[in-house]
C-alpha cells in the first residue's frame, strides 16, 4: 500500500522515458497483485499491459509521441501483425466465451445470418502463461 500511495503522490513523469519506466513498474506491481487473486483471466491483463509498453517503446524509438496516441487523438501506434494476434489471444482468454454469447444474441436480434457457435469460434485458445510475465514464446514474435 505504501508503494501505491507513493506513486499517487509523486509528480507526473518528466518525459516519455520516465513514463515507460513507471509503466513497467506498474505492470510488475499489477502482476504481483493479480497472481494473488488466483484468477487466470485477470492475470492475462498483464500481457496486454506489457504488449502496450513494448509498442510504446517502439513508438518512442521511432519519434512518435505515443503518450497521446489513442482513439480520441487519431494518432496510431506502430503495431505489428503478430502483436495484434497476441493481443487478440489475451482478449479472447479474458472475454472470449462472453463475447461469443453476446455475438449470438446480437446477430439473432439484428440479422438472419447464423450466429457463431463456440465450436466455430476460431480465435486462438487461451493458453496458460509459460513465463513470469504470462507471455508464451510463440506470442513474442520475431526477435
Amino acid at each position: 500500500m505504501d508503494d501505491l500511495l507513493k506513486a499517487m503522490l509523486s509528480p507526473p513523469p518528466k518525459n516519455a522515458t520516465e513514463s515507460l519506466a513507471r509503466m513497467r513498474a506498474a505492470s510488475t506491481a499489477f502482476y504481483t497483485a493479480a497472481v494473488q487473486t488466483g484468477c487466470h483471466a485477470f492475470i492475462e491483463f498483464t500481457g496486454l499491459m506489457n504488449e502496450f509498453i513494448k509498442v510504446c517503446h517502439r513508438a518512442e524509438e521511432m519519434g512518435i509521441d505515443w503518450r497521446g496516441a489513442n482513439t480520441h487523438s487519431g494518432v496510431p501506434l506502430p503495431i505489428e501483425d503478430y502483436e495484434i494476434h497476441y493481443m487478440a489471444e489475451k482478449l479472447d482468454c479474458i472475454y472470449g466465451p462472453s463475447l461469443s454469447t453476446m455475438t449470438k444474441k446480437i446477430r439473432g436480434a439484428t440479422s438472419t445470418h447464423t450466429a457463431a457457435t463456440p465450436e466455430s469460434h476460431d480465435a486462438p485458445a487461451c493458453t496458460p502463461p509459460t513465463s513470469r510475465r504470462g507471455r508464451s514464446k510463440r506470442a513474442r514474435g520475431p526477435s
